[in-house]
């Protein structure tokens, strides 16, 4: 975790929060060790969470050979541990979900947990990582539109589908968040500048903004392609 909330301050200036409540403004971390102390303290006070979340991972992904094992605990614990890495950015995926989830509340939104998940999705890009790749679009995308993740999933539906019709798209004519494509943008021009982010996971997230017209033209994605 420390390595990808480095990584993501060492190549820009965080984006600050699309959504804050006027009387509990957002106070911008003082360097990357602040932002993991502030992690670290919340892990401490939801320890019983991660390990839910770590769980879940594991029964998810855990072969069936393992499972069916003569010995299926040893063989778990061998295979964990020659997957610790990928499961472990999977844990830190899901746990920056969470955070930004918090933050795109509109009713109470955590800046707090804004600072600590876009972090650690920027960092998770920057790596490369398939996690990501695969699930960052999503997040991206829910940052332009400030919205939490898993709430809007209809308004990803557009002239791409066969079946579209914009009288039956009821969030056809909702725009994304300023504030929010802002923050989008700050995250893609960081990923420009990372050698494995570039390569690895900008490309795929450019493909699948290109099926989302306001997106498109609001985060310049012909420009960036």
């Amino acid at each position: 975790m420390r390595e990808f909330v480095k990584s993501a301050y060492s190549y820009s200036s965080l984006p600050n929060p699309p959504l804050e409540l006027p009387d509990f403004p957002a106070i911008v971390p003082e360097s990357p060790e602040s932002l993991v102390n502030q992690a670290r303290g919340l892990y401490l006070i939801d320890r019983s969470g991660f390990n839910h979340r770590l769980s879940v991972i594991v029964n998810e992904r855990t072969p069936d050979y393992v499972k069916r094992n003569i010995d299926p605990e040893t063989a778990k614990q061998k295979w964990m541990s020659n997957n610790v890495n990928s499961i472990s950015e999977t844990l830190i995926c899901r746990i920056s979900r969470d955070w930004l989830s918090a933050a795109l509340d509109e009713d109470a939104p955590d800046t707090d947990r804004w600072y600590m998940g876009v972090s650690l999705l920027i960092g998770l890009a920057l790596s490369g990582s398939e996690d990501a790749r695969k699930e960052g679009f999503h997040l991206l995308s829910s940052i332009a539109m400030a919205k939490k993740p898993g709430t809007w999933a209809a308004m990803i539906s557009g002239p791409h589908q066969i079946d579209w019709s914009p009288a039956n798209d009821p969030h056809s004519d909702e725009p994304p968040h300023p504030s929010g494509v802002l923050a989008a943008s700050n995250i893609l021009d960081s990923l420009t500048r990372g050698d494995d982010s570039s390569s690895e996971v900008l490309p795929y997230w450019l493909e699948n903004l290109t099926a989302n017209k306001q997106l498109c033209d609001l985060l310049e994605v012909d420009r960036r392609l």
